[in-house]
C-alpha cells in the first residue's frame, strides 16, 4: 500500500522537474539579458554588450550567464566587470555623486546657453528698436499730433 503513494510522488517529481528546468532557464536567460543590457560592450565601441556581434561578446555573454547559474548575484557580476573593464562598462552614470553630475551637466549648459541667448535676442531687438525710431523734437512731435487730430 505504501508502493502506491510512493511511485505516485516519485512520479510526480519526475514529471515536474523538467518543467521546473525550463522555468528557471527562462529566468537565467532574463537576467542574463537585463545585464547585458545595462552593459556596454568592451569588444564593440558605443555598443550595448547585448546588441554586440563579437565572438569575444558572445564569451562574456555565456560567461555572464554561467555565472548567474552559479548563484552569482547580478551586483557581483556587474562589480567584477567594472573591475575587469572599468568604469566604461556601465551604460548610464551611477546614481552617486558623480553619476548626478553627468546627468545634470548637459542640462544645466542648456539652461545657461537658453538664458545666454535669450538675452542676446532681447538685446538684440531693443537696439534694432532704437534704430528704426529716430530722435523726433519733443515739440515737433506735439506739432504732428495736433494736426493729425485736426483732419
Amino acid at each position: 500500500m505504501l508502493r502506491k503513494p510512493t511511485a505516485l510522488l516519485l512520479f510526480l517529481l519526475i514529471a515536474v522537474s523538467p518543467v521546473h528546468a525550463q522555468i528557471s532557464e527562462e529566468a537565467l536567460e532574463q537576467q542574463a539579458q537585463e545585464i547585458n543590457g545595462v552593459i556596454m560592450s568592451p569588444f564593440c565601441v558605443g555598443r550595448l554588450l547585448k546588441d554586440c556581434p563579437s565572438t569575444a561578446a558572445g564569451e562574456l555573454k555565456q560567461e555572464i550567464k554561467d555565472r548567474l547559474s552559479r548563484g552569482e548575484s547580478r551586483e557581483q557580476i556587474i562589480a567584477s566587470l567594472e573591475a575587469k573593464y572599468g568604469d566604461e562598462v556601465y551604460a548610464l552614470p551611477r546614481q552617486d555623486l558623480m553619476g548626478q553630475v553627468a546627468w545634470l551637466t548637459p542640462v544645466a549648459f542648456l539652461i545657461l546657453g537658453g538664458i545666454i541667448v535669450g538675452t542676446w535676442l532681447l538685446r538684440r531687438r531693443g537696439v534694432i528698436e532704437e534704430e528704426s525710431s529716430p530722435d523726433v523734437d519733443p515739440e515737433v512731435a506735439r506739432q504732428i499730433e495736433k494736426e493729425l487730430a485736426d483732419s
